[in-house]
């Protein structure tokens, strides 16, 4: 089992909906927000940090796809290898 993760690495990718933030939260500004980042719980978690829109780059995404594919063998047949050859046959 291989495990792979990907992370937003532009912030310029990533739509905020400061609007499900209430004035105490916004007092000292949206970077203010930004910089002091998710807290450890709560509703802010879930109503703000983990619902942002983010544009996912299609080069990031295929290369991350292609290496997943390249990683194991539970499916010799999405890396192009014949299943005997995967499996160490002939």
């Amino acid at each position: 089992m291989h495990y792979l993760e990907w992370g937003l690495q532009d912030p310029s990718k990533s739509y905020f909906h400061w609007e499900v933030l209430g004035k105490p939260e916004m007092a000292a500004g949206k970077q203010a927000v930004l910089d002091r980042g998710s807290p450890r719980g709560g509703a802010e978690v879930y109503t703000f940090w983990i619902n942002q829109d983010i544009i996912v780059p299609v080069d990031e995404f295929t290369a991350l796809i292609k290496k997943a594919v390249s990683v194991g063998k539970l499916n010799p047949q999405l890396a192009g290898v014949e299943p005997s050859k995967a499996q160490g046959g002939g």
